[in-house]
């Protein structure tokens, strides 16, 4: 369990460096490396998602007055909210009921909104 932990952790952090670099940097990662145990984990995720949320919310901005209808941006955010919170959900069965189940959904969380703010940019940078 322990080396276990350790791995899942690890991933986190290359999961984390791989998504910055994908955006090219937009939302800069947490090193989250000192986080031995799952507190930890869960505190540093904590703060990058709050991170990625408020990046999330810029574009999200910049989005709605470049749309031609920006209600239809709102429309599929809140969808896009209910996909990320069931995936993520899904995700972090496989620690149902551990220390591991939180870690894991908020790494899923990071990811995800790191995916959607490169995506809101794609589909409004020409518009």
């Amino acid at each position: 369990m322990i080396a276990r932990t350790g791995a899942l952790i690890s991933g986190f952090l290359v999961a984390g460096c791989a998504a910055v670099q994908a955006s090219g940097g937009a939302v800069p990662p947490v090193v989250c490396s000192a986080a031995s145990a799952p507190i930890d984990a869960r505190m540093c995720l904590g703060d990058e998602l709050k991170r990625a949320e408020e990046a999330l919310a810029t574009r999200l901005q910049v989005a709605r007055l470049r749309a031609p209808n920006p209600t239809l941006v709102d429309s599929a955010q809140a969808a896009w909210l209910a996909y990320r919170r069931a995936q993520c959900e899904a995700e972090g069965e496989e620690y149902a009921g551990g220390t591991l189940e939180p870690v894991q959904q908020l790494e899923c969380r990071v990811r995800l909104t790191r995916d959607r703010i490169d995506e809101v940019a794609a589909m409004y940078r020409s518009t």
